[in-house]
């Protein structure tokens, strides 16, 4: 697109640079990093520098000169189709086994000294969990080398619940590289691309990844990344030690003191499951827990285990699509919230009939650009339900 957009001149001479670009890119450009920088979301941002880039009536005849098909684009764009999870090209930089001896004393005679000794003291200061956990948090954001956001996640019955991070508001840890690491009992580096092109790439993050394990019960996950800076062999020995020295201290405290967080069930058909994941994912980074049936145990009895989760959740979503508004099981599980006098929060995803039951319920739009807002009216209103 750039090089069918082509090349201009213009100055900001307020922030002493010079960019070339033609005028219609200018406009693109700047009105989609003005919503990168509100909305913090580089998959959501894509979206929106694609419709700025369709209103501009030149560009779309030079896409569709060059044989670009709009007429897909138009309709993730008009919330016609759901948006998938960005495709990311993630590598594995190194590792290194969470039980593997590293000598500490070496580690404190270096420049990281400061940043060990001050974990220790609070590992065996603070008197309680939260205060562990939020002191811990602050010494690595200004201690860790290139630590741009860190996260302390704890798990809590099977469910990874990120309980302090930097920054505030939302956590951006990965749950899924935070499995691995978990899986493997490894200190895991890696780093995430979300283009390979050269020409219109995405930038690059670096992400460190430690199991906070005591005498091998895995307790959580330490998550480390940056934008800017690049780790290497010995920020994952460092990570490790953190991991070693904060463990203990999590275990000798009772993680049950910690603060309630409001638990929402999710219902929907398994053909949407991408859509639950991704959702799932940023309400746990928002201090939401989550239930759905991945939580299921194998040899429990799914029935009871799932009315069980109805009744002690603070919510009920119901994940609206053509298939689950006419599925019996979501249709059980919707009765058992109405009969439990949960609140039912409809997520509309695809355009389809709502049941009846339900019809009089204000829904929320999740469908295409409607996403990132709904996501936040979501959590918004989530956060409001009594515990």
């Amino acid at each position: 697109m750039r090089r069918l957009i082509g090349a201009g001149n213009y100055s900001r001479p307020n922030k002493k640079e010079h960019i070339s670009r033609s005028p219609e890119c200018r406009n693109v450009y700047e009105r989609a990093t003005k919503f990168a920088e509100t909305k913090q979301s580089p998959r959501i941002t894509v979206f929106y520098l694609l419709l700025a880039l369709l209103e501009e009536a030149n560009i779309q005849q030079l896409l569709v000169k060059s044989g670009i098909d709009l007429t897909e684009i138009s309709q993730v764009l008009k919330g016609e189709v759901v948006l998938q999870p960005q495709q990311q090209k993630v590598e594995l930089e190194d590792t290194i086994p969470i039980d593997k001896v590293v000598s500490e004393m070496a580690f404190f005679e270096t420049k990281y000294r400061k940043l060990l000794d001050r974990i220790s003291r609070i590992a065996n200061h603070a008197q309680h969990i939260q205060a562990l956990l939020e002191r811990v948090i602050e010494a690595i954001s200004e201690d860790f080398p290139g630590a741009e956001r860190q996260t302390i996640a704890l798990l809590e019955e099977n469910e990874l619940v990120p309980r302090e991070f930097w920054p505030p508001g939302q956590a951006f840890i990965d749950f899924a590289l935070a499995e691995q690491a978990s899986k493997n009992g490894q200190v895991m580096h890696w780093v995430t691309k979300a283009s390979d092109s050269e020409e219109f790439s995405f930038g690059r993050l670096e992400s460190l990844y430690a199991p906070l394990s005591f005498q091998g019960e895995l307790l959580g996950m330490l998550h480390i990344e940056s934008r800017l800076a690049h780790f290497g062999s010995a920020h994952l020995q460092l990570l490790q030690i953190l991991a070693g020295i904060l463990a203990p201290a999590i275990k000798v405290r009772q993680p049950n003191v910690l603060p309630k967080l409001p638990t929402v069930f999710i219902s929907y058909v398994r053909e949407d499951r991408p859509l639950v994941n991704l959702l799932a994912a940023d309400l746990r980074r928002r201090k939401i827990k989550v239930w759905y049936d991945l939580r299921l145990q194998v040899g429990e009895n799914w029935s009871e285990k799932i009315d069980r989760a109805i009744q002690t959740s603070e919510g009920f979503i119901l994940i609206m699509t053509e298939l689950s508004v006419t599925s019996p099981y979501v249709l059980q599980e919707l009765e058992a919230a109405l009969r439990s006098r949960r609140p039912v929060l409809p997520l509309l995803f695809r355009d389809c009939q709502p049941p009846l039951v339900i019809e009089p319920i204000q829904r929320i739009k999740m469908s295409g650009q409607n996403y990132a807002d709904g996501l936040e009216q979501l959590v918004r209103f989530v956060l409001r339900l009594p515990k």
